[in-house]
């Protein structure tokens, strides 16, 4: 894919990086939803998540919220390419709600996570994330399948979200 140009490139590398900010690190989740179309995709195969609509973000969010209050991600990487942007982060929170069915352990959690925005107009389309769920399971000291089999988002998963 040919990138659009250094300015659409910067808009859209924006458009990503405030959802991340203001949904993700919980800054302005409510402004946040106007960055996404209506009919936004919102997929995560760690969590068997594939569906359309904003309130599928907000639905993402309370997830992981939920379990972990003080949950922040940072951007570590901005790789833009047209209407693509990957946005590397690492996630830092701490277990005092129930997760994935999972009682509070009190237990930090520091993981990876990779997020693939399509942008359209100023509006992400698509949004794609990838979370290393073993090491949540393992750093909660639970079995991965207590995540309901959510660790097993395999190497391909990932490159086809990278892909895309």
């Amino acid at each position: 894919m040919e990138s659009a140009g250094p300015y659409a490139d910067a808009e859209n590398r924006h458009v990503a990086t405030r959802v991340v900010d203001a949904i993700d690190n919980g800054s302005d989740p409510t402004a946040a939803l106007d960055l996404l179309a209506e009919d936004v995709r919102i997929v995560q195969p760690g969590r068997g998540v594939d569906e359309r609509g904003r309130a599928a973000a907000v639905d993402c969010w309370t997830h992981w919220h939920a379990g972990l209050p003080d949950y922040r991600e940072d951007v570590e990487q901005v790789v833009c390419d047209g209407d693509t942007v990957v946005v590397f982060t690492t996630c830092r929170g701490t277990h005092v709600g129930e997760l994935d069915g999972i009682p509070s352990t009190g237990h930090a959690v520091e993981v990876p996570r990779v997020h693939r925005f399509r942008v359209t107009d100023g509006h992400v389309v698509e949004w794609w994330t990838l979370t290393d769920r073993r090491a949540v399971a393992e750093q909660l000291g639970v079995q991965p399948t207590s995540l309901g089999g959510l660790a097993r988002v395999g190497i391909s998963a990932i490159k086809r979200a990278v892909k895309r």
